[in-house]
């Protein structure tokens, strides 16, 4: 990116099975408290284990669950908005159970509650991959000075659908992914915008790579395209879970341009802290890298997500940057 058109993460967060923000989540997930259960699948004796969200009530449905969510990401990002500023768009990623309709629903009841000066002003949905989301909510900051990105998913509500694309982890399964869900998210700016109110950015973003398509090794291709971009790729980060052809393509791609990467063999993980979160592990896994302690300030994410596309995201630690300079 440009000096110019660069973008900054203000804040980042995530709502998770582990914990309600991404400090609780981490500190549990270390802890190693079990929040797992298990589920059982069909007819048989096969038994899926997940991780649901249980600080939440257990009667609502699917959908009033994401929107819970999505309502307690949201209160703990505009809490965190600078300055004067008190309203933003919302630009967020839902499964397509939840329409434009209850979204409208949600923002009324939600600007009816709200109980400080900062809220959303607007929200822009939008029922696209967490990749693509991402793409879109780059191309929204060309317009927008600020926003808040939101990407809200539930894995364990597609438990029969990932049984039957044996993604599951069951006790016939050990290699599968343990579904879950929540929602990550962030306060993005531009560069006009983070220089005029004279604040310190958590981190800029340096450059994003994405790649569809049903290619075997397509993130050896998504790092060979940020390798182009791309000096440090400092600490690394992934949402990708055990599963083979996730294992396969990250090994495949760091195998060939493992002399690029700082350890590629110790990438942290974020399934292994709270579950499968879908379309919202992007930005959980974002919000987990910016909060990390570490003596590198570059990161770097290899990005799998829901679909056969993959991505790539690196950023700096505002330690390292100085966006007035």
């Amino acid at each position: 990116m440009s000096s110019s058109s660069a973008r900054y993460v203000l804040c980042a967060d995530a709502v998770t099975a582990a914990g309600f923000n991404l400090d609780v989540s981490v500190a549990v997930a270390r802890a190693s408290l079990d929040m797992y259960e298990t589920r059982c699948l069909g007819e048989g004796d096969e038994k899926a284990t997940v991780a649901p969200v249980t600080y939440l009530d257990t009667e609502e449905s699917e959908t009033d669950r994401m929107l819970g969510m999505l309502t307690l990401l949201v209160n703990q990002l505009t809490v965190q908005l600078p300055g004067s500023l008190s309203a933003v768009p919302l630009y967020v990623r839902m499964p397509e159970s939840v329409t434009q309709r209850l979204i409208d629903e949600w923002l009324t009841q939600l600007q009816q509650d709200e109980d400080s000066q900062k809220t959303i002003s607007r929200v822009v949905l939008s029922h696209a991959s967490g990749h693509q989301h991402f793409s879109e909510v780059q191309k929204a900051l060309n317009d927008e000075e600020v926003l808040i990105a939101v990407s809200v998913d539930s894995p364990m509500a597609r438990l029969n659908d990932l049984a039957e694309q044996q993604w599951l982890q069951t006790n016939q399964h050990p290699w599968g992914v343990i579904a879950s869900e929540g929602a990550g998210g962030a306060i993005l700016a531009s560069r006009s915008f983070v220089e005029a109110m004279k604040i310190k950015p958590l981190a800029a973003l340096d450059n994003w790579c994405y790649e569809t398509g049903e290619s075997t090794h397509l993130m050896s291709r998504v790092l060979r395209r940020q390798s182009k971009a791309v000096d440090d790729f400092g600490l690394l980060f992934s949402d990708m879970t055990n599963l083979r052809h996730h294992q396969e393509d990250y090994g495949f791609a760091v195998g060939a341009r493992g002399e690029r990467l700082v350890n590629p063999e110790q990438i942290i993980v974020s399934h292994t802290l709270w579950g499968y979160l879908g379309d919202a592990s992007l930005f959980a896994t974002l919000a987990l890298a910016v909060h990390h302690q570490d003596q590198h300030f570059v990161r770097s994410l290899f990005l799998f997500g829901a679909d056969s596309g993959r991505a790539m995201l690196t950023l700096s630690l505002s330690e390292s940057l100085n966006p007035a300079g």
